[in-house]
């Protein structure tokens, strides 16, 4: 599936266990997230509607 040319980027908060910030994070630079950030049980980044999906299906931390 192709990714939305035109879809604006925004930022998310995508939150995990304690411990598990790290792992996520990785995972969503694999999808191609920007500007991320660990914080404490979340990271915040940077991304399209189609990473947000990409991220629902795919992150398992």
């Amino acid at each position: 599936m192709a990714a939305p040319k035109s879809s604006a980027n925004f930022n998310m908060t995508a939150t995990t266990l304690a411990g598990l910030e790290e792992v996520l994070a990785q995972e969503l630079e694999d999808l191609g997230a920007k500007y991320v950030k660990v914080g404490t049980r979340a990271v915040t980044f940077s991304g399209n509607q189609y990473l947000l999906y990409q991220a629902n299906l795919w992150c398992r931390t």
